[in-house]
């Protein structure tokens, strides 16, 4: 996630595509988030100061009677209302299901259990209310030998999770690390955990750059015998951009 710093723009003016929209802050970085699109802002969700997940969206640019659609997180505010209210009425129908016998509370239907199989329960520790046991006998019914088959079906389960063998992990060592490796992981482990990584995606347009390198790539070919790339071209560019902002 990360802290929307400043808003660049305002909803109502107009936008180009490339022009820098809002000023977001991570917990590493700080950078300018750039319009893909030229339009009119139309709508901002997000305001300074409010922290906001990757990828959730933040804002609509658009045309000027182009229809806005709701924000996800809008949509999501509606449903969870709107299963709170079911859930209400749900709750609402039972109570109304519910028949209470006067002076004796909520009338609940009884476990059929046989008095023997209730003793047996108890002096095996099982617990028949809460455990769900298939009774046998009649109208289901449960009855002792339910209870019996019930603990020898939890004992066998219990022996065949013990019998599963675990897994075991080797790890093995190379020795102390030294020389020059130990710089290597020194220094990997010190950028790791103290500089930001992070990777800026821009798009530009590279017309004329693909016009360029076709005017002169056969050209320098036949001159020098080597193809000429973008990359060429990219840091010629940035050795001019450098030489002249002396102060980057």
């Amino acid at each position: 996630s990360g802290k929307i710093e400043k808003w660049h723009k305002k909803e109502g003016d107009k936008v180009k595509a490339g022009e820098v929209l809002f000023e977001v802050m991570t917990d590493k970085v700080t950078i300018e988030v750039e319009s893909y699109n030229s339009g009119i802002l139309r709508k901002i969700l997000r305001v300074e100061e409010e922290e906001v997940p990757v990828t959730e969206v933040v804002a609509y640019i658009g045309e000027e009677d182009e229809e806005i659609p709701q924000a996800e997180s809008e949509l999501a505010a509606e449903d969870e209302k709107k299963v709170e209210l079911k859930k209400a009425e749900e709750t609402a129908e039972k109570v109304k299901e519910v028949s209470v016998i006067s002076g004796e509370g909520t009338k609940i239907s009884p476990i059929k259990i046989s008095p023997l199989a209730r003793k047996t329960a108890k002096e095996m520790g099982i617990d028949y209310r809460s455990e769900k046991i298939l009774g046998s006998g009649p109208g289901g019914r449960i009855v002792k030998e339910d209870i019996i088959a019930y603990s020898k079906g939890k004992e066998k389960a219990g022996k065949e999770v013990a019998a599963v063998p675990s897994a075991e992990i080797t790890i093995k060592s190379s020795g102390p690390l030294e020389g020059i490796k130990k710089v290597i992981a020194e220094r990997m482990s010190y950028s790791r955990s103290n500089i930001p990584h992070l990777v800026l995606n821009v798009k530009a347009d590279a017309t004329q750059l693909i016009a360029l390198r076709e005017k002169f790539k056969e050209k320098i070919l036949k001159k020098y015998g080597i193809k000429i790339t973008y990359t060429d071209f990219i840091l010629k560019s940035t050795a001019v951009a450098l030489r002249e902002n002396l102060e980057v």
